[in-house]
C-alpha cells in the first residue's frame, strides 16, 4: 500500500483537480453554492476510491503510516479548496465524522454517521463565542441544562460556526457547560443539536478577508435559546473528546501548508520564467534570484521563514543563480550548461549595521568649564 496511494492521489490532482481550478474560479470560486465543478470532481474522487481518504472509515487508512499521511496531506495542500472538497476531508465534516465514529451511540450513528460519511448531509462545529477568549475553554458561557426527558437544553451564542449555513447542514456539535461544579477540565460536554430544532437561529454572517466561503456553508453566528439536544459521548468529556480529533486535524493542516508553499513557489518561478522585461526574463534579475533563494525548498520543508539567516539550499525553484536563466527541471545549475556565466550573488547596496547604543552616562565624562575669577558668569 505504501506509495501507491500517494501516486494515485497525485495522478488525480494532475488529471482532475488542477484543470478544474480556472473553471471553479470562473464559476464564482469560494462564493459559489453547489458548484457543478466541485460536484464533478467529487464524483471522480469517489470513482477512484479517494473519497474520505483521511477518515478512519476509509478501508486503506489503517495501512497508511505517518510518513505517507504527510505526503498525502502535502498533495492536498497544493490545491486546498478543491482538493479537500473532492476528498471530503474539509472541516468541520471531517472532524464531526470522527467524533461520531468514536463517541456516538448506536442511535446517533444510525441517524447521522452513514449520511455524513456519504456527503448527503453536512455538519457544523460550534465552540467559539463572541466577547470572550474562546481559546481558553474556561471562558465559554453557553450552558447545557439537563431536562427531565433526558435531553440537554442549550442556551447561548456561538460565533463563526463554519458550515452551518449549508443547505444540507443537519447537525450542530456544540461545546456547552453542563457540569458547573466539576473541575475546569470536566465542566464541558459535546451536545448534538439538530440544525432545524426550535430555538436555533442564525444571528449574523461573517466574511473572511471579503470572502463569504459559501461553498462550505459560510461562517454564521448562531443563537441557541433552550434548544433541545443530546450528549455526544460522556458528560464532562467535551474538552478531551475535542482534543482527540482537533490535535490530528492541526497536524494535517500544517502538512497541507507545506504543499501550499511548494505550489506558490512553483507558480512564482513559472511566472519569472515566462515574463520578460527589456528582452530578458525576470528569472535573470538579481533581485528575484535572491528572493527565490530566500524561498528555497529546504526552508519550506523545515518550516523556516524567509530572511531567517539560514544558508540557501541546493533547490531554488528552477532559477539559475549562476547563469541568470531558467532551468525547466529546477535543481542545481550544472557547470557545463551552455551559455552559463558566473554571477555574483545579490547583496543590498547599503547593508544594515547594528546600532551601537550610546552609554547613558557618557555626558558625565565631558570636561566641565571652570568658573571665571571673581564669581562672575562667563
Amino acid at each position: 500500500m505504501s506509495g501507491r496511494l500517494t501516486a494515485d492521489l497525485a495522478a488525480f490532482f494532475a488529471e482532475c483537480v488542477y484543470p478544474a481550478e480556472a473553471e471553479f474560479a470562473a464559476d464564482g470560486g469560494t462564493g459559489s453554492i453547489a458548484s457543478p465543478v466541485l460536484t464533478r470532481v467529487r464524483d471522480e474522487a469517489r470513482r477512484r476510491g479517494l473519497w474520505n481518504l483521511f477518515s478512519s472509515l476509509h478501508p486503506a487508512r489503517l495501512a497508511v503510516g505517518d510518513p505517507e499521511t504527510a505526503d498525502l496531506a502535502e498533495i492536498v495542500g497544493r490545491s486546498p479548496v478543491i482538493g479537500q472538497v473532492a476528498l471530503h476531508s474539509l472541516n468541520p465534516d471531517a472532524t464531526v465524522l470522527e467524533l461520531l465514529a468514536a463517541l456516538g451511540s448506536a442511535e446517533q450513528a444510525s441517524a447521522w454517521l452513514d449520511a455524513l460519511a456519504d456527503g448527503t448531509i453536512s455538519s457544523a462545529y460550534c465552540m467559539t463565542e463572541p466577547g470572550v477568549a474562546s481559546s481558553d475553554p474556561r471562558s465559554l458561557r453557553t450552558r447545557g441544562e439537563r431536562a427531565a426527558d433526558g435531553t440537554v437544553r442549550v442556551t447561548g451564542v456561538k460565533s463563526w460556526c463554519t458550515g452551518a449555513d449549508a443547505a444540507n447542514c443537519e447537525i450542530l456539535v456544540v461545546l456547552a457547560l453542563t457540569e458547573p461544579d466539576a473541575g475546569p477540565a470536566g465542566r464541558y460536554s459535546l451536545v448534538l443539536v439538530r440544525r432545524d430544532s426550535p430555538g436555533v437561529a442564525v444571528a449574523n454572517r461573517h466574511d473572511v478577508l471579503g470572502y463569504s466561503d459559501a461553498y462550505r456553508g459560510g461562517h454564521p453566528d448562531i443563537v441557541f435559546t433552550d434548544a433541545p439536544g443530546e450528549l455526544l459521548g460522556e458528560a464532562g468529556g467535551g474538552l478531551a473528546a475535542a482534543q482527540r480529533v482537533l490535535g490530528p486535524a492541526r497536524m494535517l493542516h500544517s502538512m497541507r501548508l507545506v504543499g501550499t508553499a511548494e505550489r506558490a513557489l512553483e507558480l512564482m518561478t513559472g511566472r519569472l520564467r515566462s515574463r520578460e522585461v527589456r528582452g530578458r526574463p525576470l528569472a535573470g534579475n538579481d533581485l528575484w534570484i535572491d528572493r527565490v533563494r530566500r524561498a528555497d525548498r529546504r526552508r519550506i520543508d523545515a518550516g523556516a521563514g524567509p530572511g531567517d539567516g539560514q544558508p540557501a539550499g541546493p533547490r531554488d525553484g528552477g532559477i539559475d543563480r549562476q547563469g541568470g536563466g531558467a532551468r525547466p527541471g529546477g535543481g542545481d545549475p550544472r557547470p557545463g550548461d551552455a551559455g552559463a556565466r558566473r554571477r555574483r550573488p545579490f547583496r543590498p547596496r547599503h547593508p544594515r549595521r547594528p546600532l551601537r547604543p550610546r552609554p547613558v552616562a557618557a555626558h558625565l565624562r565631558r570636561p566641565r568649564r571652570s568658573a571665571p575669577a571673581g564669581g562672575g558668569t562667563a
